[in-house]
């Protein structure tokens, strides 16, 4: 099958699911304008003097250094940072940036465990590195760092970084008791991946004002942005300057000029509409999981309130129910992730409601995925049944909201073959 038709079959089917994956969003139809428009095949390089001596300048560079600059000064303005980069290309490559550029081999780095939700990637990356990696402690009865037990920690292993890789993030870090706990050497590098967009619309916390020195991740989850990365830097210096000489020539050559000015567009949405939009995710997080503990779902830490962000985290035992329950849900039209839990040694749900938040759904709805999420569970009831329901609540949710304008869901992508 030709690949457009490909492509609009898959945007045919948004229109009749409902993706719950908390690791994706929906970009509005001016960040899609930036991606599909001629600075895709373009390169941005700095002027002379703020580049690497042996790259060439290049002609018609007025429009995208300023698209450049005005995502920084954006990204600096909604983090509180005193300097941000726009040039990474992914999440991965930023870690890789980070522990490359800010700590030498033998250096000792802390980072969240996977099993308490830390990234798949650090590990390798520190590894490749001659990083001395050790796990930070975690009190898992809360699902958040044991602040105690960290500062015993430091008068042992002091380390040279502490890198909050959280890719399962239910609460903020305690990051001002942390720094204290630490001291005032380590650099605390904040992996907000999964959180940027709450965060920039102040309803999570704000890592650099708390005593983080960097706030960095990709900017496609709750931020809805493009798949790239950013980096932000609480005041500059020199890590700002260890980071900057890093990823050109290092890491970047071209920067994908239409992915920063595809960021740019969604950090201007994030400042007119990020506020209310932050509110709703969390709102709709807390409704869910609330619902699904009524419903006698176990949820990982209902009795804490279960979540302060997108994600929940449901507890279904064995990796193959947990499996079971996730291509049930596919077939019912309700996308998610089966995963192996953190803190507990079971398998379960990552849960995330930022998409479903954008296109409008509110706790009416939330109420109603937990009963489907209950039933496919359940596995009493077919699932073709609750997809047809699925999909007439996706089609009355067919706009992409918090945006200059709400469009439509690309709802005639089959038809323009």
């Amino acid at each position: 099958m030709p690949i457009l038709n490909l492509l609009a079959e898959h945007e045919h089917k948004l229109t009749r699911s409902i993706n719950l994956v908390a690791s994706e969003n929906m970009i509005s139809e001016d960040v899609r304008r930036a991606l599909s428009s001629d600075v895709a095949m373009r390169y941005c390089i700095p002027p002379e003097g703020e580049r690497p001596a042996a790259i060439w300048d290049y002609p018609n560079q007025a429009q995208v250094r300023q698209i450049a600059s005005e995502t920084e000064r954006l990204a600096r303005a909604l983090f509180h940072a005193a300097y941000a980069d726009a040039r990474p290309l992914s999440g991965n490559q930023v870690a890789q940036i980070i522990l490359m550029s800010l700590a030498s081999r033998g250096a000792t780095v802390w980072s969240v465990p996977s099993s308490c939700g830390g990234h798949f990637a650090t590990p390798i990356i520190a590894a490749r590195e001659g990083l001395h990696l050790l796990p930070i402690p975690y009190d898992r009865s809360r699902g958040i760092i044991d602040i105690d037990a960290a500062g015993e920690m430091a008068k042992k292993h002091p380390p040279r970084l502490v890198f909050l890789d959280a890719s399962m993030h239910l609460f903020p870090h305690p990051v001002a008791a942390l720094r204290e706990a630490i001291g005032p050497d380590p650099i605390i590098s904040y992996d907000a991946s999964h959180t940027l967009g709450l965060i920039a619309g102040g309803a999570f916390q704000a890592p650099l004002q708390e005593g983080a020195d960097l706030l960095h991740g990709s900017t496609h989850k709750t931020l809805w942005g493009p798949q790239k990365g950013l980096i932000t830097v609480r005041e500059e210096g020199a890590i700002a300057t260890r980071i900057r000489d890093a990823v050109v020539p290092l890491f970047v050559s071209n920067v994908h000029v239409h992915h920063v000015a595809a960021l740019g567009i969604a950090l201007e949405e994030s400042r007119a509409y990020g506020a209310a939009y932050a509110q709703a995710v969390i709102h709709n997080a807390k409704a869910l999981a609330a619902s699904l503990a009524g419903l006698g779902i176990d949820v990982l830490f209902a009795e804490l309130g279960a979540t302060d962000s997108h994600q929940v985290l449901v507890d279904l035992g064995d990796k193959q129910r947990s499996l079971s329950v996730w291509n049930r849900l596919q077939n019912a039209g309700l996308n998610t992730n089966a995963i192996a839990l953190p803190f507990r040694p079971s398998h379960g749900l990552r849960i995330g409601v930022a998409e479903a938040t954008r296109r409008g759904l509110g706790i009416p709805e939330m109420n109603r995925i937990a009963a489907w999420i209950a039933l496919c569970a359940a596995g009493t009831t077919p699932t073709g049944t609750i997809a047809r329901e699925v999909a007439e609540l996706s089609a009355r949710f067919s706009l992409i909201r918090y945006s200059r304008q709400a469009t439509r869901i690309r709802p005639d992508a089959l038809s323009q073959l």
